[in-house]
């Protein structure tokens, strides 16, 4: 889905396209931290939009830890 032909996904992008980068399926909202390094979850998806915004506004926090090189065996 485009933001030309979906109304809603362009409104959720104007309104936290600072925050996240959202797209869409025919059944799923999926939005992408734009900073790498936020200390909540780095992706949200959901099926349903309430709970899309939901958590866009109170994102979960992080999992485990964020991947990066892994020190040299010397």
């Amino acid at each position: 889905m485009t933001a030309a032909s979906d109304p809603l996904l362009r409104l959720l992008r104007q309104h936290y396209g600072h925050r996240w980068a959202i797209r869409r399926t025919d059944r799923l909202w999926i939005a992408t931290a734009n900073d790498p390094d936020a200390n909540h979850a780095p992706t949200v998806i959901s099926d349903a939009i309430e709970g899309f915004v939901r958590e866009l506004e109170d994102p979960p926090p992080r999992v485990g830890c964020r991947s990066g090189p892994r020190p040299s065996s010397a």
